[in-house]
């Protein structure tokens, strides 16, 4: 289950719907990774969740984090194909919420602008 009460109630509908067993892997000033089963499967999957909504008083969101949380999303798929389920891809309140379930071994992660490929697609 979910460390944080308020965590649960801030994920997007169609997550809470799909996924049961939410448990957090890491949790940064705008990102989230939590870690879920699918009611139909025993396979774990990660669920990267954008919260432009958390109020910081020195960090002020805008859409280059949006922005770049897309890219990474795309370029993840680019590299390795299939391992983005799109079914679960959401963008809610008003543009201030993305997120999109993986699989478990492949998170969002800085590893990305090492890989050659995705370098010279986006140009990184």
């Amino acid at each position: 289950m979910l460390e944080s009460a308020s965590l649960i109630s801030a994920l997007p509908n169609k997550i809470k719907l799909v996924y049961t067993d939410f448990k957090i892997i890491n949790q940064a000033a705008l990102i989230t990774v939590v870690e879920a089963k699918p009611h139909n499967s025993q396979l774990k999957h990660t669920i990267n969740i954008l919260n432009l909504t958390k109020g910081f008083q020195n960090e002020t969101p805008n859409s280059k984090d949006s922005t770049l949380f897309c890219k990474k999303l795309l370029q993840l798929q680019l590299i390795y194909p299939n391992s983005i389920m799109i079914n679960t891809f959401q963008i809610c309140q008003a543009g201030k919420q993305i997120s999109c379930a993986t699989f478990p071994h492949y998170p969002l992660s800085p590893q990305l602008k090492e890989n050659e490929g995705a370098r010279y697609f986006f140009k990184c």
